[in-house]
């Protein structure tokens, strides 16, 4: 009699094990779909953090062409650079949060711009963490999108760069004159 009871639990027994296991599988994919959706949100804030580097970047060549040649000083190149961002949202890293989540080389303050050898190779402006008019170099750099930093060069393009990147990037840039 008692095999017989055991016998008829048996489909109980199976059926709640795989009942299990769909559950766990189930909660293992969630997981990975919610980590991928997450790093597809970051993928999404380093583009337009790309963006806004760029506009600033762009900004500040056109700052450079006003003034003789001369980029923005770097203390104060926020305050004298509004005059050239309609939107002052660029100022913003969306992985920031901070009013300005950017800060200014500060080898690249009141520098002129055509004297710069290798533009395309030094940093202008980056993800920095200083606020308002802050400026800083390669050690003050804020690796905030995937481990990897968003950066703003001297010719007007934009990057996104690794640490070993960041260092190899030419942050007191040689001048071909005056600097």
């Amino acid at each position: 009699m008692t095999a017989d009871k055991d016998h008829t639990n048996w489909p109980l027994v199976v059926g709640s094990t795989i009942g299990l296991l769909l559950l766990v599988a189930v909660c293992v994919g969630a997981l990975w779909l919610g980590m991928r959706m997450g790093r597809g949100r970051e993928e999404a804030r380093r583009q337009s953090c790309l963006g806004n580097l760029k506009s600033i970047a762009i900004r500040e060549l056109m700052y450079a062409q006003d003034y003789g040649d001369r980029t923005v000083p770097a203390d104060h190149w926020c305050d004298r650079s509004i005059d050239y961002i309609t939107n002052t949202q660029i100022l913003c890293c969306p992985s920031g949060g901070a009013p300005c989540a950017y800060d200014l080389n500060r080898a690249m303050g009141d520098r002129r711009l055509g004297a710069v050898e290798n533009p395309a190779s030094v940093p202008f402006v980056f993800d920095g963490s200083r606020g308002w008019n802050g400026v800083g170099g390669e050690t003050t750099v804020v690796y905030r999108h995937l481990d990897c930093a968003c950066i703003g060069f001297a010719d007007g393009h934009a990057a996104w760069l690794t640490p070993q990147e960041v260092v190899a990037s030419s942050w007191s840039p040689r001048s071909s004159g005056a600097p």
